[in-house]
């Protein structure tokens, strides 16, 4: 990895662009997923339940996701939205720990609230 950087030294990133990529490995399917759900722990929050299940291989693979949402939770639009919502949420929030395979489902029916904002006060995102 490496960083950009000013004159002076400073490093304005230590991940190169690749990094905040949802790449393809960490993406959780068939029956990974299901063994997640059954054998994984399980927490539940205000508005997401959340399945983590810890994979024995060594040396640990990279942390994957898988995001779960029911029909009635609103239309393939609304569904489709968490989704997105979810995977940036991992893909900006980088690195997971290794080895763990993680499953999200909203809990709260749709339609989601949204995003809260990504600056703290710029007046394209906070008119």
């Amino acid at each position: 990895m490496e960083g950009n950087g000013a004159e002076d030294g400073t490093v304005f990133f230590d991940r190169s662009v690749g990094d905040f990529t949802f790449q393809r490995h960490e993406r959780l399917s068939g029956p990974d997923f299901k063994r997640a759900m059954r054998t994984g722990r399980r927490r539940v929050g205000q508005c997401v339940t959340l399945w983590a299940y810890h994979r024995p291989d060594t040396p640990p693979p990279p942390a994957r996701l898988g995001v779960v949402v029911a029909r009635r939770h609103g239309g393939a639009v609304q569904r489709n939205l968490f989704k997105r919502r979810t995977r940036e949420v991992f893909r900006t929030h980088k690195p997971w720990p290794r080895g763990w395979d993680f499953v999200v489902a909203p809990k709260t029916p749709g339609p989601f609230p949204p995003p809260t904002p990504r600056c703290g006060g710029c007046a394209e995102h906070n008119p």
